[in-house]
C-alpha cells in the first residue's frame, strides 16, 4: 500500500499605493504507471518440479500491478493577502493538476503461457487529485480571475490478449480495481 505523492504550491501577494497586482500559478503534470506483463510474442513454460526440497514451486503464476497516488495543487494568496491598490487591484490564480495513473496486469496478444497451475492477473489503483485556486483584489477597479483545473486519466486494466489458448491446470483469475477522488 505505497502511495506516490505529487504536488505543487504557489502563493502570491502584492499591494501598492495606486496599483496592486498579484498572481500565482501552480502546475502539476504526472504520468505514473505500474505494469506487470508477459509481452507479445513471449513464450513462458512453467516447470513446477525443478526446485530443491527447501523450496516450493506449485506452478502458480501471478502478475500484479499496484499504483496508488495523491496529487495536491494549490495556487493561493500568501497568508490570505489580496492584491490591493487605490485605483486598480488585480489578483489572479491558476492551478492545473493533471494525473495519468495506470496499473496494468496483462498477458499480451500472441504471448504463450503453458504448464502453469493457477494464473492470477491483478491490477489495482487508488488515486486522489486535489486542486485549489484562490485569489482576491481590492481597488477602484478590481479584477480577480481564478481557474482551478483537474484532468484525470486513472485506469486499472487486467487483460489476457488474443492468440493461443492458455495451457493451465488450475484456476484463472483476472481482476482490475480502480478508485479515484
Amino acid at each position: 500500500d505505497k502511495i506516490s505523492n505529487f504536488g505543487s504550491e504557489a502563493a502570491s501577494g502584492a499591494g501598492a499605493a495606486e496599483v496592486g497586482i498579484a498572481g500565482s500559478v501552480a502546475i502539476n503534470i504526472v504520468d505514473n504507471s505500474s505494469v506487470a506483463k508477459v509481452t507479445s510474442g513471449a513464450t513462458v513454460n512453467v516447470i513446477a518440479d525443478r526446485m530443491d526440497e527447501n523450496d516450493k514451486n506449485d506452478g502458480n503464476v501471478s502478475l500484479s500491478a499496484e499504483n496508488n497516488s495523491e496529487s495536491i495543487v494549490k495556487a493561493v494568496p500568501h497568508e490570505g493577502t489580496i492584491a490591493e491598490g487605490s485605483k486598480v487591484g488585480i489578483g489572479a490564480s491558476f492551478a492545473l493538476n493533471m494525473g495519468v495513473n495506470h496499473a496494468i496486469a496483462e498477458i499480451e496478444d500472441t504471448a504463450k503461457l503453458s504448464g502453469a497451475n493457477n494464473v492470477n492477473l491483478d491490477a489495482s489503483g487508488s488515486h486522489s487529485l486535489t486542486t485549489e485556486a484562490k485569489a482576491g483584489s481590492k481597488g477602484g477597479i478590481s479584477v480577480t480571475p481564478v481557474v482551478a483545473l483537474t484532468i484525470a486519466d486513472n485506469q486499472a486494466k487486467a487483460k489476457i490478449g488474443s492468440g493461443d489458448a492458455l495451457d493451465i491446470t488450475g484456476n484463472l483469475t483476472v481482476k482490475a480495481d480502480n478508485t479515484g477522488s
